[in-house]
């Protein structure tokens, strides 16, 4: 990451660099040649943000605790959230050789963890409120909350602006300091509003899209953050107070909105007036129908119905058009889970294009006569970190699919439901929970399509650069920024490097071919079409090979496969998706006898 430093003419920026096992955060002034950098460290170090008068930079300083009994870090900012500590440097202008005088100092060290992902769900993890002040996020509790720190203060106190036990998951702060506006589920879990929250630590809170009336229009996040933008317009004297926000709906894909601010209420809060933005049409916006759309229902799975009774589990479901929940219509059923699996899926278009463009498959599945259900099963976001970061979860014990299969069978029982076709695919690791269910449960599951899917944890793991399942101090990592895989010199690191690694190896092994789909390939049973495109960078092209080579040896499972050349992860080319979901309905229509509805 990288920002440029404020209020100067020289073109200065300041910049993370990330080398692997540590990190520095370093300053650059164009011209120069010669770098600084800001207080290095045997840590990570990231996120670094000007203050607006461009003399401090404040940055993240993530301490790598020790590892657990499996050789893992808690340092997996998307699932357990790693512990860090806030930094602020005082920079000077710098000399004639380009080089800066900075004094660093650690201002706010009580963070133990924080959900940190801005490339997926708009969280900023670092913020200047004003040129004092610091917002971070933060989950001590349980929750993405932001936190207010003195930057002017060693170790200061923080305020939690955000005290509700909910998920504030995107935010911006207006031009003077004076209001925090966020994106947060604390009205329902299912779905996005919009607050404003005073940023002097008062409690001042005032509602601007009410997600108790919103349950089909998450609002306020983009797929890179800051889905909401503060303004004043008018002239000195007569200015007045908006914010611009994303919103979606379950028939709209996107909409540009605008919050006016107007007079005060009897009770002394702000009240909103909200608006449309009227957009220019192009071709595809006027050939959208938004009337083909059916809104989809909200439902929980109660965990009573869950084998180890861990959580409520959320689902939307999508009829064909003319078709009530109340109706017995025994109609073929298809399941969606979502990948990630850090995703959360709404009852309307979702903020990530992959994702929204999946809402509307959904949509295309049911409206070609299909019941869809789409399940937020553990290890995804919106629900808090007891949830994200369950136990049993992924490589360790596959908990999650618990979930997928309760709310299968849930689902069977609904009226509309003819519980003998339900079929499930999904994309990644939407993909690992089609083959979990194919692999456990083919008696429940009557077909399956596994887009991009992880197969085996054990070989995934080391595609992505694990050393979780290796003895010696060789392993292929793959290079994300080369088109190959590199055979690197790397194995577990030196506070894990004992007698007692190839113990803690083999217990590794066991419990990830345990939770995997190819640790329960005898009961595989139920036909599957397996797609991937061969550049994919985020799961091996051999996982898709190696399930396919193993049914085939096996025998007795009908195997149907789509390659897509040069393709990466989630399909990138819009005629590839269409191919691909068009060939998953047709491949369910034809594996389970349904009728093809005109």
């Amino acid at each position: 990451s990288f920002t440029f430093r404020p209020g100067t003419n020289e073109a200065t920026l300041a910049f993370a660099n990330d080398r692997g096992d540590h990190a520095f955060i370093g300053i650059y002034q164009e011209g120069s040649s010669a770098l600084t950098w800001v207080g290095p460290s045997f840590d990570m170090d990231s996120q670094p943000v000007w203050s607006p008068d461009g003399t401090k930079l404040g940055f993240l300083r993530f301490q790598q605790p020790l590892a657990d009994d499996k050789g893992r870090s808690p340092g997996n900012t998307q699932e357990g959230g790693a512990p860090f500590v806030v930094m602020v440097a005082t920079v000077s202008n710098s000399s004639t050789d380009g080089q800066f005088t900075v004094e660093s100092s650690l201002v706010y060290d009580g963070c133990t963890s924080g959900y940190l992902d801005p490339d997926m769900y708009g969280v900023h993890p670092l913020q200047w409120s004003d040129n004092d002040h610091l917002l971070v996020s933060c989950e001590n509790s349980g929750f993405i909350h932001l936190l207010s720190v003195d930057a002017r203060k060693y170790q200061s106190e923080a305020v939690d602006l955000t005290p509700d036990l909910c998920d504030n998951q995107d935010w911006n702060v207006d031009d003077a300091g004076k209001w925090l506006y966020v994106a947060h589920n604390c009205d329902n879990n299912d779905t996005i509003a919009i607050a404003r929250v005073a940023t002097d630590g008062s409690g001042t809170r005032e509602k601007i899209v009410d997600g108790t009336v919103n349950l089909h229009e998450p609002a306020g996040m983009s797929g890179d953050g800051f889905g909401i933008v503060p303004f004043v317009s008018g002239a000195d004297g007569d200015q007045k107070e908006f914010v611009a926000f994303l919103q979606q709906t379950y028939n709209s894909s996107a909409a540009v909105k605008v919050a006016a601010l107007s007079n005060k209420a009897s009770s002394g809060r702000s009240t909103f007036d909200v608006s449309t933005v009227s957009l220019p049409h192009t071709e595809y916006s006027t050939a959208f129908d938004p009337s083909l759309f059916v809104q989809p229902v909200l439902d929980r799975i109660p965990k009573a119905l869950i084998p180890d009774q861990a959580f409520d589990i959320s689902v939307q479901i999508t009829l064909p058009p003319g078709v009530k929940p109340t109706d017995t219509a025994n109609l073929p059923a298809i399941m969606f889970t979502h990948g990630g699996a850090e995703r959360q899926m709404y009852g309307g278009f979702h903020f990530s294009p992959c994702y929204g463009q999946l809402y509307a498959i959904n949509q295309f599945y049911a409206a070609s006569g299909y019941a869809v259900i789409s399940v937020n099963y553990r290890k995804g976001v919106g629900y808090g970190k007891s949830f994200r970061d369950c136990k049993g979860c992924g490589w360790t014990a596959a908990s999650e699919y618990q979930d997928v299969l309760a709310a299968a069978q849930w689902f069977g029982q609904q009226p509309y439901v003819d519980k003998s076709k339900i079929a499930i695919y999904g994309l990644s690791y939407g993909g690992l929970n089609a083959l979990q269910a194919l692999s456990r449960n083919s008696d429940v599951f009557a077909a399956g399509a596994a887009v991009a899917p992880v197969f085996n944890w054990i070989t995934q793991t080391r595609f992505d650069g694990g050393t979780l399942f290796d003895y010696t101090s060789f392993q292929h990592v793959h290079d994300q920024s080369q088109p190959i895989k590199l055979e690197l010199r790397v194995g577990p690191e030196p506070d894990l490097a004992a007698p007692t690694w190839k113990t803690i190896v083999d217990n590794n092994i066991q419990a990830a071919w345990d939770a995997s789909p190819s640790g329960h390939i005898d009961s595989f049973s139920s036909p599957v079409l397996v797609i991937q495109g061969d550049a994919d960078e985020e799961v091996d092209i051999q996982e898709s090979i190696g399930l396919i080579r193993m049914l085939r040896k096996r025998g007795g499972v009908h195997v149907e496969s789509m390659m897509f050349p040069d393709e990466q992860h989630g399909l990138t080319l819009y005629q590839s998706r269409v191919k691909a979901y068009t060939a998953v309905l047709d491949f369910f229509n034809r594996r389970m006898n349904v009728t093809k509805r005109s």
